[in-house]
């Protein structure tokens, strides 16, 4: 399977590869499908950079690009099949959920989606209907051996890491 692209998060200035999912607003007026005369265009006069939006490295068909201000999430640009209408960002008032960022070195990427990805580091930005509630840098440290002898770090049970982090009874110890 091919790897898939991920969206990119600009957090604080910088931007990150998501390590999560934003789904796109539903019935938003203002983000629509490209047309096959648009998509044509791009593919003719852009053909490596639309390509990858139409390859098997993009199952969505686009890639978002999201940005957090003054604690609100706001989807910026989209690039691929779909494209705003507004050149002002969406708050994201429909979205409610955990988004990760990886910090630091990335240790492993093997899986096809970057939430598999492997980081030092992980920040972990609870969102509440596009408002940030909390955010807590989490740092996985057990190490292991790669079957080339390579030291590397990984992280303890993501999934039951995330569910005390959420239910507020998270201890990094």
């Amino acid at each position: 399977m091919t790897r898939q692209v991920s969206d990119k998060l600009i957090y604080i200035n910088e931007e990150y590869p998501l390590l999560s999912v934003i789904p796109l607003p539903k019935n938003d007026e203002r983000l629509v499908k490209i047309t096959d005369e648009e998509s044509e265009l791009l593919t003719e006069y852009h053909s490596s950079t639309h390509a990858i939006y139409c390859s098997t490295a993009c199952w969505r068909g686009y890639i978002a690009t999201w940005e957090i201000k003054e604690d609100i999430l706001y989807l910026k640009e989209v690039s691929g099949k779909c494209k705003l209408l507004s050149d002002s960002p969406i708050v994201a008032d429909w979205f409610s959920n955990t988004v990760k960022i990886g910090l630091g070195h990335l240790l492993d990427s093997t899986s096809i989606l970057a939430s598999g990805d492997i980081y030092a580091k992980e920040l972990h930005i609870i969102i509440e209907n596009g408002v940030v509630r909390h955010t807590k840098a989490v740092e996985f440290n057990e190490e292991y051996v790669t079957s080339d002898g390579t030291v590397k770090s990984r992280p303890k049970d993501r999934r039951s890491i995330q569910r005390k982090f959420i239910d507020g009874d998270f201890d990094n110890g």
